[in-house]
């Protein structure tokens, strides 16, 4: 794994971690809590030891010894949470490729799992299977359950790829002399294989990747082709409207930066990157 790639992950992670903070904000946070501890400890240390030099030893030792004791609880933390965050995405990615997978391969698993909890699945029963994206819905239980009743089943199992909805449990729970029971994929996974931690990391990595193509497309379509005239027009009627209005000096600001967003336009479509390649 690269640099880049590892500095990736841990950007993702602790983002993550730290709920979408970022890592100005979370500086800002750092110094500004040290800076609080240390007026703390100095004020406490200063009214206890006669010694000012004393006094700042014994706060820079404290300010210290806690920093490193946050750090190693974070640390901690922080590992936990990323196998927490792993194991989400685990799921996340086995829950995906239950609707992509072929149909004989999610039988498959639908048949381990029987085959794991037999005792369950004793005596008249029916086992319905779902590979859709959507949750379950209503219809699906009612198609389910009119299969079963056909068949004389007393029992109905309802193996589906992805949740269930509130609404079909609701109806399931109507029917009368007959036992509705739902497995959903998050209850699937303990009978197939699991993305590794490779496949998590790989993951996180193309959604970074796309994110990144995103803004790429986001600014070159700001300053893309045929924007110069345009900005160049707003810059015109922002500068004429400075004269009769009491804001003139941020009027011209806006238009100089819409000049300067022309310009930008100008050169991104007559650069040599632009320039159409000859086959």
């Amino acid at each position: 794994m690269s640099i880049g790639e590892k500095r990736t992950l841990n950007a993702y992670y602790k983002r993550r971690f730290y709920r979408g903070r970022t890592a100005f904000a979370r500086a800002a946070d750092f110094i500004a809590l040290r800076v609080i501890l240390l007026i703390a400890c100095y004020l406490w240390f200063s009214f206890n030891v006669e010694s000012i030099i004393a006094a700042a030893v014994l706060t820079a030792a404290a300010v210290g010894a806690i920093s490193v004791f946050a750090e190693l609880v974070k640390s901690v933390r922080l590992e936990k949470f990323i196998l927490r965050e792993n194991a989400r995405l685990s799921k996340k990615l086995f829950s995906e490729s239950l609707v992509l997978m072929p149909r004989s391969e999610f039988l498959g698993i639908v048949r381990e799992y029987i085959k794991r909890h037999g005792k369950e699945f004793a005596g008249e029963s029916l086992v319905y299977t779902a590979q859709t994206l959507s949750p379950v819905d209503e219809e699906t239980v009612l198609c389910a359950c009119r299969a079963a009743n056909r068949r004389g089943c007393k029992s109905l199992f309802i193996f589906s790829s992805a949740s269930v909805s509130q609404p079909a449990r609701d109806i399931a729970a109507r029917y009368d002399g007959l036992s509705v029971a739902f497995i959903s994929g998050d209850m699937l996974a303990s009978c197939a294989k699991m993305p590794d931690d490779n496949a998590v990391r790989q993951y996180i990595l193309k959604q970074a990747e796309q994110k990144k193509q995103i803004k790429k497309q986001s600014v070159s379509t700001a300053i893309g082709r045929g924007r110069c005239a345009r900005y160049l027009l707003v810059a015109a009627a922002l500068f004429a409207l400075s004269f009769f209005v009491s804001y003139t000096l941020y009027y011209r600001m806006l238009a100089g930066a819409c000049v300067s967003l022309a310009a930008l336009s100008f050169y991104a479509a007559h650069s040599p990157s632009a320039a159409p390649k000859d086959a």
